[in-house]
C-alpha cells in the first residue's frame, strides 16, 4: 500500500465525515485523521492514523500536513 494515496479528513470523528473515512479507507487510501479528540477510536478501528487539533486553527491544520507528509511522504487530499 506504499503508493496509495494520502487523504487528510478534519472533522473525522462524527458524521459524513467518519463516513468518509470509512469509505475511503475500504478503498485502500491511507488516512490522517484529525478531530479535536483526536479520533483514536476510528483510526484504531481502520487501522489509520489520528491526530488531534482544530480546523479552526491554522497551526493545528500546518501540523497535520506536516505529520502526514512525515509519515507517508505526502498528502494527497483532503477533506475539510
Amino acid at each position: 500500500m506504499k503508493d496509495a494515496p494520502v487523504c487528510l479528513i478534519t472533522g473525522a470523528s462524527g458524521g459524513l465525515a467518519s463516513g468518509i473515512s470509512r469509505r475511503l479507507s475500504k478503498d485502500g487510501y491511507r488516512l490522517v485523521l484529525m478531530s479535536r479528540s483526536g479520533c483514536a477510536e476510528l483510526a484504531e478501528e481502520l487501522g489509520q492514523i489520528g491526530f488531534a487539533g482544530s480546523v479552526m486553527d491554522d497551526r493545528d491544520i500546518a501540523n497535520a500536513v506536516s505529520f502526514g507528509v512525515k509519515r507517508f511522504g505526502r498528502i494527497d487530499c483532503a477533506v475539510f
